[in-house]
């Protein structure tokens, strides 16, 4: 896999780095009312290897990160988790900026996703995310 041959950006040394959480905001309809969920995100990993820029953290949902971002080329792949089994995921165009990447108004979905990891609803195709991230 990619991502396995990928080396970290954070800071190495004999104490581990200080994280500060960071906020990101999912905007979404959920039936008729409208929702802003405010997502503090720590612990955020960079890696890059060749042309592929990954952001990857922010705690762990039944084994996986709850924030990836990988940016290839310009296009960004987003999938940050909400609550319980919701996802914010999305693609598009991003650029990184050294050890940040910024999101405003990123079009994208917010989706329920089954046990198998089988998209079961799409609760908004219309969300958007706003907010930087910064490497640990």
């Amino acid at each position: 896999m990619l991502l396995a041959a990928m080396t970290a950006c954070a800071p190495t040394g004999d104490t581990a780095p200080q994280t500060q959480a960071q906020t990101l905001t999912i905007t979404y309809a959920d039936g008729d009312a409208p929702t802003a969920d405010d997502i503090d995100v720590d612990g955020i990993q960079c890696s890059e290897t060749q042309e592929l820029r990954s952001f990857i953290g922010g705690g762990d949902v039944e084994g996986r990160a709850a924030v990836t971002i990988s940016i290839l080329d310009g296009q960004a792949t987003v999938a940050i988790h909400l609550e319980d089994d919701r996802w914010f995921v999305s693609s598009g165009g991003a650029e990184p900026d050294g050890d940040s990447v910024t999101f405003e108004g990123f079009e994208g979905s917010v989706v329920e996703q089954g046990a198998d990891l089988d998209i079961l609803d799409v609760v908004d195709e219309a969300a958007t995310l706003s907010g930087t991230l910064t490497c640990s």
